[in-house]
């Protein structure tokens, strides 16, 4: 090849196979209103993204989802009391093993609680959730009142499979409207910045 000319990229023989499936992977955040312990399910994930058919009933836009990280921010007590957050990945009864805990505790009146975790290899939260799921728990939550909760989610977006209506209700919904709900089992995780129902 002279100096100054261009490899030319060969064309296939035939189209190259390639995933139809649209797999998003976003940061969504939520805010807790309340200091508690709460869960994510199968069920809360996949309902956390759906659109609304009526003013009282939605559908999920997703076929899959799958939590690829969480990350807490859990606000100094006033007081200095210290405050802690926590985030507890069950062992898949499948597999075995033990459940894994991540925690944090705030120091002083400048250094909040924070974490930043991972589903463990093996754990349910590791594995993709879909279809008519049961109740089975990713991950359970401790926080105080206004720990900022960001969760790394991978949806893959409905693609024909038959609709799926959330289960839990809805409420003065606008038709349409694509809505984002608490993520967690005890709806004290709320969204920011999103339309929520």
């Amino acid at each position: 090849m002279r100096k100054g000319s261009r490899k030319v990229k060969k064309i296939p023989l035939a189209p190259p196979a390639f995933g139809a499936s649209i797999v998003v992977t976003k940061t969504f955040r939520y805010e807790s209103l309340a200091g508690t312990t709460s869960d994510i399910t199968q069920t809360s994930l996949l309902d956390s993204w759906f659109m609304a058919t009526t003013t009282l009933a939605g559908y999920r836009i997703v076929a899959a989802a799958r939590i690829r990280r969480v990350t807490m921010w859990a606000p100094m007590d006033a007081s200095l009391v210290p405050v802690t957050c926590s985030v507890q990945w069950p062992a898949n009864a499948s597999f075995g093993g033990v459940d894994k805990i991540k925690s944090d505790t705030s120091m002083g009146a400048t250094v909040p609680a924070r974490l930043s975790t991972k589903p463990p290899i093996g754990s349910l939260a590791y594995q993709w959730s879909s279809g008519s799921v049961g109740t089975a728990i990713l991950c359970t939550l401790v926080y105080p009142i206004n720990t900022i909760v960001d969760v790394d989610i991978s949806y893959v977006v409905q693609n024909g499979q038959p609709p799926t209506a959330v289960t839990s209700a809805v409420f003065s919904a606008t038709v349409g409207q694509v809505y984002l709900r608490p993520i967690d089992d005890a709806n004290v995780l709320i969204p920011v910045s999103y339309p929520t129902n």
